[in-house]
């Protein structure tokens, strides 16, 4: 599964935090990234503070929404049935993005932290970067601003280019769904006509085709993209 953890921001006596299922140990690496495009974009610590102000915090417990669910669903985790996902599924692509946080405009919230944690702290302007109770790396928002081969891209152009790769990939996802829905009505009509001979040959069709939705989802790998979008890595994935 990967190095866990926690990802979140502290506003006034607001500290909100959301679990990080995989990667965690890549926390300081996204998060400076981000909050470099997202500076870029407002310009001001003010003014980006007051768009985190307006993330929503959900409890674990809560149901979302047929909206949300149509809103968010660019952000979730396909591995198991999204007709009615459960908010950690929905969420699962913002736990280590600002960016996606803001898109989304909710955060799955928490209290506990454990492994790595990454943390910006808007009321010292600083992020830090620590592992149980061990700093590993900090800077304040203006160093940060300062650091060298920061990304190029702007804000809109990786929104965009996100937007654009979920496209692509969720139209592979829902033609794979169509073609197992079109094969599972075939199966039932063979077995109705008690055709044993076409039923297992449908059987395989399936597992080939559930194989390939495997694979689909497992190859997305939304973290890998948005290093390669920050210009933190040069390799496709």
């Amino acid at each position: 599964m990967g190095t866990q953890g926690v990802f979140g921001y502290i506003i006034g006596r607001k500290k909100r935090l959301t679990h990080v299922d995989t990667n965690a140990d890549l926390l300081w690496q996204i998060g400076v990234r981000e909050i470099y495009v997202l500076m870029k974009h407002y310009n001001l610590k003010d003014s980006l503070q007051k768009a985190f102000e307006t993330i929503k915090p959900i409890k674990l417990d809560s149901k979302p929404k047929p909206t949300d669910t149509e809103k968010c669903k660019i952000f979730a985790n396909f591995e198991n049935n999204i007709n009615e996902p459960s908010w950690q599924q929905l969420l699962y692509y913002c736990q280590n993005s600002y960016i996606n946080l803001l898109q989304s405009g909710y955060i799955l919230n928490q209290k506990d932290e454990y492994g790595y944690t990454f943390i910006l702290d808007f009321n010292k302007g600083i992020a830090i970067f620590k592992r149980q109770e061990t700093i590993l790396q900090s800077a304040t928002i203006e160093e940060i601003m300062e650091f060298n081969d920061m990304p190029t891209k702007v804000l809109s152009e990786i929104i965009t280019d996100m937007q654009i790769r979920f496209k692509t990939w969720f139209q592979q996802f829902s033609s794979i769904k169509e073609e197992l829905e079109q094969l599972q009505n075939l199966k039932q009509n063979a077995q109705q006509q008690c055709a044993q001979n076409i039923v297992d040959k449908i059987d395989k069709l399936i597992d080939e085709k559930e194989w390939d939705k495997k694979q689909l989802i497992l190859n997305r790998r939304e973290v890998y993209n948005r290093l390669k979008v920050l210009d933190l890595i040069e390799d496709d994935f």
